[in-house]
């Protein structure tokens, strides 16, 4: 199943992923070599106005995966040909692509990973052509360098410190004007379980409303993603999102994937790494 996609056309949230094959051989293989620069292809961005976020480093394009997801579809891929404008907005990946006038908005990431919201433009995603682009109806990526089960040995029971958190902003009415992410731990375990669990604080127009997601993900090789982020204690068939465990640097990991408000996706990512 190397370079093939696995698309689910869902009537509505939650959301489920399928792993597939490919996108960096097994699972014990070493993390990708990152270059100071990245080799990752790149256009010129249009205006800075449609933009919000940035990233320290454009991608290193080796080895990567991916997640789209939008209402009522949600794919993971090996982000193959993909396009990174200079000021780091991923504008292409797989069968994924971003055209006309477009808008990318809470954009973050690094060498490691990228995260962002299509909001403007029109959009193809999966097998799905021309989606008009809109806050009610945005587009959300994650692409990752995806972690090897090396990770359960060298992290086991390290204390780790979730500093770098992000979200992008839920596609919605636009009751909701902002998203923030708090209150993050996570645990790695020696047979490669990591469990993660932290808040997402929505502003709208009727004030906050915070939510509780937890859950857990065991990778038996690089593709594999889980469905199991769960919403304030669910039952364990209620899934409102999914954990992905991706590599970073030297005694660091990063976990992404999507989450629901309300019925409405958006993307999480979470950077963690030893503290002595």
């Amino acid at each position: 199943m190397k370079n093939q996609m696995t698309l689910i056309a869902l009537l509505c949230l939650p959301v489920v992923l399928v792993a597939c094959g490919g996108g960096g051989g097994g699972g014990d293989a070493a993390a990708p070599v990152v270059p100071t620069s990245s080799s990752g292809t790149t256009t010129v961005s249009p205006a800075s106005n449609d933009f919000t976020g940035s990233v320290t480093k454009l991608l290193d394009t080796n080895d990567l995966r991916g997640g789209m997801f939008s209402k009522g579809l949600s794919l993971v891929a090996n982000a193959s040909d993909l396009v990174q404008t200079v000021n780091g907005a991923v504008t292409k990946f797989s069968v994924n692509s971003l055209a006309g006038s477009y808008g990318v908005k809470e954009m973050h990431g690094d060498q490691w990973y990228a995260v962002g919201r299509w909001n403007k433009g029109t959009a193809t995603v999966g097998f799905t052509k021309n989606i008009t682009l809109a806050d009610a109806n945005a587009a959300h990526y994650l692409i990752y360098h995806p972690a090897t089960s090396s990770y359960g040995t060298t992290l086991a029971g390290a204390k780790l410190s979730c500093a770098d958190m992000h979200t992008t902003k839920p596609s919605t009415d636009s009751t909701i004007t902002s998203a923030t992410i708090s209150n993050a731990t996570l645990a790695v375990k020696a047979d490669g379980t990591v469990d993660a669990a932290f808040t997402i604080t929505a502003d709208s127009s009727s004030g906050k409303v915070a939510r509780q997601f937890a859950g857990s993900a065991v990778w038996a090789n690089s593709a594999y993603a889980a469905v199991n982020l769960g919403l304030d204690g669910g039952s364990a068939d209620t899934k409102n999102g999914s954990l992905m465990v991706g590599a970073h640097a030297a005694n660091q990991i990063m976990v992404g994937g999507t989450y629901s408000l309300g019925g409405h996706p958006a993307v999480y990512s979470l950077v963690c790494k030893v503290t002595s």
